[in-house]
């Protein structure tokens, strides 16, 4: 009987060591690597090693080939462990890439965390359907009766930590990608320099950065695809992503419209001082401001339609993209401004 028991002993470990080993091995998250497809052989495909791996163990040891009902509690109790040890590593991956200095050779962080709600979602989802189906079956097989009240409870509990977990990675998603496109989109702020005194011809087109921005929220909406979400998903993170956005590059674009505004308003003020020696010299200057003022109006009108799928709030583009067109309301506003303050002062 002892020996038995002791040869019981020996094949749980046996059958459970080398997942626990390979997890700790896989664990670090500074060496996190993607799995492509020919990398893992289950149904279900994982970006990381160590989702994999839980998967992996939960299966195989509940499956026909390792089962014993003799070691039901002691298989319970490593599969809790294993969930525990996934949640445990998901909340230090998103602790080690919360740090701004930490990189990930060869990945964008965005990338890893995009792949991470995937991964999060479909374990979730097997370890619900693998929990209702073999792992029931074989509880409810043994030859004691078992409350398995305790064994839903379990399954509820990760399943509501993994989400929380996901949800956490989501606003992480969230920030990096808004971020990453808003450093794109800072590129509004060189248009001026682009077209003072250059002699560029008028513009025509959308510029560079304003196309790479919408071409980088494209290649995330794809992998997102790739990596499994679903089309609402996306669709409802990208309509958070591009609120932030939006914001963002309004307030970036007012800034350069004032930058030109005044210029605008100094102009007019020199040239009624006569201050420029002739007129090709003003002429210059004014199809200069001019140039700025119809590629902010093109940038500002591509942006607001390749964002109106997300019906954000655009009363504050759509004023721009007016100041933009048609500066003689703002240059009206400050000579009327600036008449009524001489009344002011003369009364």
């Amino acid at each position: 009987m002892i020996r038995d028991r002791f040869n019981l002993v020996v094949y749980f470990k046996l059958e459970t060591h080398q997942f626990l080993s390979d997890f700790s091995d896989s664990s670090d998250p500074s060496k996190l690597q993607l799995l492509e497809k020919d990398d893992t052989d289950s149904g279900t495909l994982f970006r990381f090693s160590c989702t994999k791996i839980v998967y992996d163990a939960l299966n195989i040891i509940w499956g026909d080939d390792s089962f014993l009902p003799s070691l039901t509690d002691k298989y319970w109790d490593f599969s809790t462990k294993m969930l525990k040890n996934y949640l445990d590593w998901l909340a230090s991956v998103y602790r080690y890439l919360e740090i701004d200095k930490n990189e990930i050779e060869g990945i964008e962080k965005w990338h890893i965390l995009c792949a991470l709600c995937s991964d999060c979602k479909l374990l979730d989802t097997s370890v619900f359907e693998l929990g209702l189906g073999s792992i029931l079956e074989r509880i409810r097989s043994l030859e004691a009766s078992v409350d398995t009240t305790l064994f839903g409870e379990c399954l509820t509990v990760f399943s509501t930590l993994i989400e929380k977990q996901r949800d956490e990675v989501i606003l992480a998603l969230c920030a990096h990608v808004t971020l990453a496109l808003n450093t794109v989109f800072d590129g509004v702020a060189d248009i001026p320099r682009q077209y003072r005194w250059t002699k560029k011809p008028m513009p025509t087109e959308a510029s560079h950065y304003v196309i790479e921005a919408f071409n980088k929220f494209e290649a995330f909406k794809l992998e997102a695809e790739r990596f499994g979400w679903s089309e609402e998903e996306i669709d409802s993170f990208s309509s958070k992503v591009a609120t932030e956005v939006a914001n963002a590059f309004c307030l970036k674009a007012e800034q350069v419209i004032e930058s030109v505004e005044q210029t605008g308003t100094s102009l007019q003020r020199f040239k009624r001082k006569g201050a420029f020696s002739t007129n090709s010299e003003t002429s210059a200057v004014d199809s200069d401001e001019s140039k700025i003022r119809n590629q902010l109006h093109i940038d500002l009108s591509f942006f607001r339609t390749k964002t109106s799928k997300f019906h954000l709030d655009t009363s504050s583009l759509d004023a721009l993209i007016a100041r933009a067109k048609n500066p003689l309301s703002f240059e009206k506003e400050t000579s009327s401004g600036s008449e009524q303050t001489v009344k002011n002062v003369q009364s």
